[in-house]
């Protein structure tokens, strides 16, 4: 299965639906002393970022299953976002179109 942000051409493909999915990670306690000790020197976050990157795949492999479900050969318009919700939780949200062949 083929996801890409670029629209579908509504001559060859047809949408099945639109593909909604969010994933909610918060840090834990150690992570976030970790990342306040690190914030007095010059370092990157690790801490934030690996529970950023375990996230990504979390939410597209959700999208994918629910394409699968639809009977989807790929995800157009797909669209990625992360949003803070407060200090220490954070959302990634997934949407595109599911979409077959004509």
């Amino acid at each position: 299965m083929y996801l890409t942000k670029n629209p579908y051409d509504p001559k060859t493909h047809k949408s099945l639906g639109v593909i909604v999915e969010t994933v909610i990670i918060s840090s834990s306690f150690r992570a976030d002393f970790d990342v306040f000790l690190k914030s007095f020197t010059q370092n990157t976050l690790r801490e934030y970022e690996k529970m950023l990157e375990e996230a990504y795949p979390e939410v597209v492999a959700r999208a994918r299953a629910k394409a699968h479900y639809l009977g989807a050969e790929g995800i157009f318009n797909v669209s990625v976002g992360f949003e803070t919700m407060y200090p220490g939780v954070v959302l990634i949200h997934f949407s595109g179109d599911a979409v077959g062949s004509l």
